[in-house]
């Protein structure tokens, strides 16, 4: 584990793999090891891209309530969101 200095970011990201990870192990049973299945993957990476719209459609951004995630793959030090 590594310090974030973004924390909205990394707890959205947490959300987004738990989002797609935790139904998938338990419905097939399987470990973190189905991930290396191509169809699973996929379907994983369909559930985290339904979380992120569910999201933004969910929360309105005038409220200023919540902080927009920034989901780049940049180590903190280079990210530009």
């Amino acid at each position: 584990m590594r310090p974030q200095q973004d924390l909205v970011t990394a707890a959205w990201r947490k959300l987004m793999l738990n989002a797609a990870v935790n139904p998938l192990t338990g419905l097939t049973l399987r470990r973190m090891e189905v991930m290396g299945d191509g169809m699973i993957l996929e379907l994983a990476e369909g559930l985290m891209r339904e979380t992120q719209v569910v999201r933004w459609s969910g929360t309105p951004r005038s409220r200023g309530r919540a902080s927009r995630p920034c989901l780049s793959d940049q180590p903190d030090s280079e990210r530009r969101c």
